[in-house]
């Protein structure tokens, strides 16, 4: 699991704003992940579980994670994505349906696909 903790590491402190240290090294059973503070007596005590799911995860690294799409829509719009979503499909026709949105006076919405 340790790809998973680093990747933890790297939100938590993100957000946080924080040091997140890994603290799980092995060496002894039943120690948590990760800790914000010094090991003897730590502000933040973490574990990490594999908790994600796999289909929201793919979607994702196929999709928004790889880059935002730049569309010539002038609305501001939120577009949820199904999980079964085809995002070949969505990139390909998406600009087409906001923008025929747009055309018929429709500015700002969020669209579920």
């Amino acid at each position: 699991m340790a790809g998973e903790e680093r990747w933890a590491q790297r939100i938590i402190q993100s957000e946080l704003k924080k040091a997140v240290t890994i603290n799980d090294d092995g060496s002894k059973p039943g120690m948590y992940d990760l800790r914000i503070g010094p090991l003897d007596a730590p502000e933040v005590a973490i574990e990490c579980l594999g908790a994600v799911d796999q289909t929201f995860t793919e979607t994702w690294n196929v999709g928004p994670a790889k880059s935002p799409l730049e569309l010539s829509t002038k609305g501001d719009w939120i577009i949820t994505i199904a999980d079964k979503a085809s995002i070949k499909d969505i990139k390909q026709h998406i600009e087409r349906i906001l923008e025929t949105l747009e055309n018929r006076g429709i500015q700002n919405m969020i669209v579920n696909y």
